[in-house]
């Protein structure tokens, strides 16, 4: 797909990063990893692509992979790091860059990476090390054939116009020169603000959040509370309840053992009374019963008297 569009390309990069991952072949595996990294281009997510790089240029130690691909990977880091507006770092990837292809004695590699570190001196303000990156009249050669270039996103303002800076001083035009950068400043800083209000909308957000988290944790700190309170109030209801019942129980094993006691003494009292087998009065009950009968009887005949 010619495009430099990471909303074009970035789907296709993620599958094929999943298949490399799948078949466990370090050349794929560090290819597709410099090339997914080009989808994390905003100075918030830079970091990702960065990390992608970092494992690409282990893969490459480590299985001793091409120069070449060793020096795609520090291109890949200076180019990210210049679209973040990190330019000091930009400078120092690119020059890596320049060094490793220099080792293979790559000729047109070199002379991009001399281009790119061009562009980043000047962004720098380091006109000692612009001058010798490039020969000026080369440099702007390469400006020029950038700026006809359609397949790079609009999001590339900033490349354009160091582009236009470049053939500017091409053109002895310092004036312009100035101009250009100062334009490529105003937009670098509208980015970073842009990027610094996203991270405060975000951090707004996350607190909002978590308020809202911290709100509803105690509410339902209260509900388990109103709940224990309720069940509480449950537990005291049924004990009252328990205690009645337990009354009531005791009152009437009482009344039971008392009834129960009297039943049994008049029972014991008859059976002490009467004979066994007969059922007659016994002996006992007989003399007992005659004397009182005896002494009335005498009573009676002495108020007769």
């Amino acid at each position: 797909m010619q495009s430099n569009d990471p909303a074009a390309y970035c789907f296709d990069r993620k599958q094929a990063l999943v298949y490399a991952r799948q078949h466990h072949n370090a050349k794929l595996l560090a290819k597709s990893l410099t090339q997914n990294a080009f989808c994390f281009n905003e100075p918030t997510s830079i970091h990702k692509g960065i990390a992608l790089l970092d494992e690409a240029m282990a893969i490459v130690d480590k299985d001793n992979l091409n120069v070449n691909r060793k020096a795609m990977i520090y291109n890949a880091t200076g180019s990210l790091y210049r679209q973040a507006g990190l330019h000091r770092r930009g400078y120092d990837s690119f020059e890596k860059a320049y060094q490793t292809w220099q080792s293979i004695n790559d000729i047109e590699d070199m002379f991009n990476m001399q281009y790119n570190m061009l562009s980043e001196a000047i962004s720098l303000g380091d006109w000692d090390k612009a001058s010798q990156s490039v020969e000026a009249e080369k440099a702007a050669d390469m400006a020029r054939i950038f700026k006809q270039d359609d397949s790079f996103a609009a999001n590339q303002k900033s490349m354009l116009l160091q582009a236009d800076a470049i053939i500017a001083l091409d053109d002895h035009d310092p004036v312009n020169v100035l101009n250009k950068l100062f334009q490529v400043i105003d937009i670098e800083r509208e980015m970073n603000q842009s990027v610094i209000d996203n991270e405060v909308i975000s951090s707004s957000l996350d607190h909002h959040s978590a308020l809202a988290e911290f709100e509803n944790e105690l509410l339902g700190n209260r509900l388990a509370i109103n709940e224990l309170s309720f069940a509480s109030a449950e537990d005291k209801e049924r004990i009252n309840e328990l205690k009645l019942s337990l009354f009531f129980v005791v009152i009437t094993v009482l009344f039971c053992i008392v009834l129960f006691l009297f039943y049994s003494r008049r029972t014991f009292k008859v059976c002490a009374q009467t004979d066994f087998l007969t059922g007659l009065a016994n002996r006992g009950y007989t003399f007992k019963k005659g004397q009182k009968i005896i002494e009335k009887a005498t009573t009676s005949v002495s108020d007769y008297v």
